[in-house]
């Protein structure tokens, strides 16, 4: 009977488990396609566009809002990483480094 409910156990934790990375690989692919909608919201359009041109850029922040509020639901939330923020690795992924004698080593 131990034996029994030590598999049932185990096999509930590694459903748990594989859920979990499976939903934290999926976001991390999906972030890059937010960061990317992030930055076409960004870019300026003239007064003097065409109608199409202002429909099209309402239709990108439509589709980014619904794609933020996608990904809350999931509890993948935005981490501000900003100069002189000392580095979490709990929190922030590094994507580089950059050697700058003007910032302390802890920092």
């Amino acid at each position: 009977r131990a034996e029994v409910e030590n598999v049932q156990r185990r096999s509930q934790n590694e459903i748990v488990s594989a859920r979990k990375y499976a939903i934290e690989g999926f976001a991390r692919e999906l972030l890059t396609v937010l960061d990317s909608l992030d930055q076409a919201t960004k870019v300026e359009i003239a007064e003097s566009s065409s109608d199409a041109m202002v429909k099209m850029r309402e239709g990108l922040e439509l589709t980014l809002k619904q794609l933020d509020k996608v990904v809350e639901r999931f509890g993948v939330t935005v981490v501000e990483a900003d100069t002189g923020v000392k580095f979490d690795p709990d929190s922030h992924q590094a994507i580089s480094m950059v050697s700058d004698t003007e910032v302390t080593p802890e920092i």
